[in-house]
């Protein structure tokens, strides 16, 4: 055997050794419930930059069966929500994601942000895609 090859299993054996050493300890509730948590983790964090802004401006409510623009009792045509989507650029690429009215107002351009969220289906034109969606925006500096 070579010195390399012994180096290699030198070091597979101390391995496996420390983890059999770890497994005749007895496990505590508090490490179930912490190997339970990392087991079914989705989280994100990302440290990026506000690039930009979109917003799409809701459009007319369309009753089905007459065609025509749906009216609430004062005579105002109802209208979809607005939606807001925001690009983030961070080393290496870019992340467009949905946030609510409130988010579009608080965060501005050119800023850093911690983005911590989730992995989930997000219906983009009739398809399902996993995307990132942010639910916590804290401004780093």
């Amino acid at each position: 055997m070579t010195k390399k090859k012994e180096e290699i299993k030198t070091i597979e054996e101390s391995k496996s050794q420390s983890s059999l050493e770890n497994f005749d300890k007895p496990i505590t509730q508090a490490d179930m419930q912490r190997m339970m948590a990392n087991n079914n983790a989705n989280k994100i964090v990302l440290g990026a930059t506000f690039a930009s802004l979109e917003t799409i401006i809701g459009k007319d409510i369309i009753d089905k069966k007459t065609n025509q623009t749906k009216v609430d009792a004062d005579g105002i045509v109802q209208k979809y929500n607005d939606k807001y989507y925001a690009s983030f650029t961070f080393d290496g690429g870019a992340v467009r994601t949905e946030l609510t009215h409130p988010q579009s107002i608080e965060l501005q351009e050119g800023v850093r942000y911690l983005c911590t969220g989730r992995l989930a289906p997000v219906n983009v034109f009739g398809k399902l895609e996993i995307q990132p969606v942010f639910s916590k925006y804290e401004r780093l500096f």
